[in-house]
């Protein structure tokens, strides 16, 4: 993912995580809100819960990939955060992007073709 295309900011990070709406899958938990620019952030994140470094990095590494496949598809404007959720560790990586799509569907970030 491209660097201006990342949620770093702690300032940017507390304000998706306050005000913005989740959306909840066994997998992923998606949080969105609008932001002013003109480009889509998104940041992934794997808590300790989800097990070692290892198994902490492989879920981010997945998500990162999906993500990848599916951003263009994705409307412009918005702040993301993926966070991890420990069923992650057993799942295929099309289970991964079929919840992916779901939870970008329900939020109505998907660009219609």
């Amino acid at each position: 993912m491209k660097r201006k295309n990342r949620l770093t900011r702690r300032k940017d990070f507390l304000r998706v995580k306050l005000i913005g709406k989740p959306y909840i899958h066994p997998l992923v938990v998606l949080v969105v809100v609008k932001n002013s620019l003109s480009v889509t952030r998104i940041a992934i994140v794997a808590s300790k819960s989800i097990g070692s470094a290892v198994k902490r990095n492989r879920a981010k590494r997945r998500l990162r990939a999906v993500m990848v496949e599916v951003f263009d598809s994705i409307m412009v404007g918005w702040d993301l955060i993926l966070y991890a959720r420990k069923k992650i560790n057993d799942s295929s990586y099309q289970d991964i992007q079929w919840a992916i799509d779901q939870l970008l569907e329900q939020a109505d970030l998907k660009v219609s073709n």
